[in-house]
């Protein structure tokens, strides 16, 4: 006997959904052209998988003993198909890259990318940008991108990670504020101040870039459109705010002061699923390994870096 394994799938779902109408929704095809599939599945195998009455209908007990093949038929399927699709990726000349926003303004992105270039010409580089971090993962977990740069650190169980620069924050000071006269500023001198901020979903990395201005005293003001318009948000409404990374641009009528003592970090992070690779992304990725050991040098005779004390 020869089965057509399609319509063993389609049996499998609706047999975990005990509705022609729920399968067909979920598989996203005609209800009545489902019902066919299934019925010319019984006339092939000789015995009735359902008991139909009504409107509903019910697997006979020869219907229950078939699902249990036809599920791990749906299994092997569903992780043939994921195989196929990563080695597809593998052998692609694309390699597609998601970018937080933010990461425009760090120096090592740009080295990273232009080296790649330099060594990889036959790999296309295709950026996405998106506002936030989490973007940028949601785009990994969807398969839309193969590899991430975001800021950081990322901490999911579900992906490998790895720093490629560290953040060099400053602080924006608008120049009628008495701070604009001092050489450099303490996070605690923003007491009673109002700092600007912006939406981060993940409460982890909120308190890892924010939790210093509730630590202080700050006034933390929302700017719901996100980092790219922190800047004009700050510059309207004569706010502090942080800059993370040495290229951001100062707004008119305000003055950059270096922090000292402890400071808010935020690093730049070459991201990926775990246990997903391709000779494009490999070579991506031994490149930020050099690139973060050459980094760590530069950092190592002075590290200022560091996150305020709880």
């Amino acid at each position: 006997m020869r089965l057509d394994f399609d319509r063993v799938l389609k049996f499998a779902v609706v047999a975990q959904e005990l509705s022609f109408t729920r399968a067909a929704d979920r598989l996203c095809t005609d209800q009545p052209w489902l019902s066919r599939q299934i019925m010319q599945l019984e006339g092939r195998l000789g015995f009735a998988l359902f008991k139909r009455e009504a409107s509903r209908i019910y697997l006979t007990p020869d219907g229950e003993e078939f699902l249990a093949y036809a599920e791990k038929l749906a299994e092997i399927s569903e992780s043939t198909t994921r195989k196929a699709e990563e080695m597809q990726r593998r052998r692609r000349l694309n390699l597609r890259i998601g970018v937080a926003r933010f990461t425009y303004w760090f120096q090592a992105r740009n080295i990273l990318l232009e080296e790649y270039k330099a060594v990889r010409s036959g790999v296309n580089l295709e950026l996405t940008a998106t506002e936030t971090t989490e973007g940028v993962l949601d785009m990994l977990r969807s398969w839309t991108v193969d590899v991430g740069l975001v800021m950081g650190p990322v901490g999911e169980a579900d992906m490998e990670e790895l720093c490629i620069e560290r953040g060099h924050t400053t602080l924006s000071i608008p120049e009628e504020d008495p701070l604009a006269a001092a050489e450099s500023v303490a996070l605690s001198d923003l007491r009673g101040r109002r700092v600007a901020v912006t939406p981060v979903s993940n409460e982890a990395r909120r308190d890892f870039i924010y939790g210093w201005v509730d630590r202080v005293g700050a006034i933390p003001v929302m700017v719901p459109e996100g980092h790219a318009f922190m800047a004009d948000a700050a510059e309207r409404e004569r706010l502090f705010f942080i800059n993370l990374a040495p290229g951001e641009k100062n707004p008119p009528r305000f003055v950059r002061r270096p922090i000292h003592g402890p400071k808010p970090r935020a690093n730049l992070y070459l991201v990926k699923r775990k246990g997903i690779t391709s000779p494009a992304m490999d070579r991506l990725w031994r490149l930020g390994e050099e690139l973060a050991t050459q980094k760590e040098e530069e950092y190592r005779p002075a590290d200022r870096v560091l996150r305020l004390a709880s």
